[in-house]
């Protein structure tokens, strides 16, 4: 009997430079997404800050990875993410910030010790130890603002937003279409990786099964008109192509959109419209290779346009 061992793939790792970006790409050794095209679209100069990490978590962010992931992985919602409790004192005493400083503590251990990776576990104690920075200096432990969230990957949460991520589940399981839709599903936040246009592509698709595959989106308003608007405008038909034709998962594909007022549209994005999005990937994909060529990863949005201006 012949003896074989299994090959593992190398991890892959982003490169954490410009230069090194710059220099991969046209290796073509990086893995695209559909969040790092996306930000292409917008400006060169944008994909480079998006695939280098220089955008930092916002509070909607951070409720949309909570909402997410109580509705398609609830069992993983007490693990990763902290509710901070109500604190009576104010957080400008010295009290308020070391007793949100103790809950942070309790919660930074309880994360370290599902965190495998060694790599991880080190960037996890590196991030606590600004907390404890900001604590021994008792000068601002800042609670109320984007800081400590960042710090802790976005893991810190409040009740309000807690409670509104569980209501939107109700939600959703009473609504007729999601319901459907939902009940068609059996697997969640599920991992793919394709090639196209020369490059490695990867991404993590938020519900299929057998028939579908769907994303869960957040907008300000659910109106079929403007979720219509709203998917145009923020190039989720974009971002179904990739799925369907970058990374061959044939299936129809939907849209589950819901607001702040819980109201819910299902809108399905149809073959033809993903047909067309690909053209426009298509597009986009030889400006990137023309980026690269000619090393305009710094232009702005004057890259899109023909003469490098605009008219009004």
């Amino acid at each position: 009997m012949t003896d074989t061992k299994k090959v593992l793939k190398p991890r892959y790792k982003r490169p954490k430079t410009f230069g090194e970006l710059v220099s991969r790409i046209k290796d073509r050794t990086i893995r695209l997404s559909y969040s790092s095209f996306k930000a292409f679209t917008v400006t060169p100069n944008n994909f480079i800050k998006n695939f280098l990490g220089e955008f930092k978590q916002t509070d909607a962010m951070i409720r949309g990875i909570l909402e997410h992931t109580m509705v398609l992985e609830p069992g993983k919602v007490d693990k990763k993410f902290f509710v901070m409790p109500k604190i009576e004192e104010s957080m400008n005493s010295t009290a308020g910030r070391l007793k949100a400083l103790g809950y942070l503590r309790e919660f930074a251990a309880v994360k370290r010790s599902t965190i495998k990776d060694k790599e991880k576990r080190a960037d996890w104690d590196a991030k606590v130890k600004l907390i404890e920075t900001y604590g021994e200096a008792h000068k601002e432990l800042p609670v109320k603002s984007l800081a400590y969230k960042n710090l802790l990957d976005g893991s810190v949460t409040s009740q309000e937003d807690w409670d509104f991520a569980k209501r939107l589940v109700s939600a959703l399981e009473k609504n007729n279409a999601a319901g459907w839709l939902m009940g068609q599903s059996d697997q969640y936040e599920t991992w793919h990786e394709w090639k196209a246009f020369g490059f490695d592509w990867g991404g993590k698709v938020d519900a299929q099964g057998t028939e579908v595959i769907w994303d869960l989106k957040r907008m300000r308003d659910a109106d079929p008109q403007k979720v219509r608007y709203t998917i145009r405008d923020m190039g989720y038909d974009l971002q179904a192509a990739h799925y369907v034709k970058g990374a061959g998962i044939n299936k129809r594909y939907f849209i589950l959109a819901y607001d702040q007022s819980l109201n819910i549209t299902v809108m399905e994005i149809t073959p033809a419209r993903i047909e067309q999005a690909w053209e426009t990937i298509e597009d986009y994909m030889q400006k990137f290779k023309h980026c690269s060529a000619f090393s305009k990863w710094n232009d702005s949005y004057d890259f899109h346009s023909r003469s490098g201006l605009y008219e009004y």
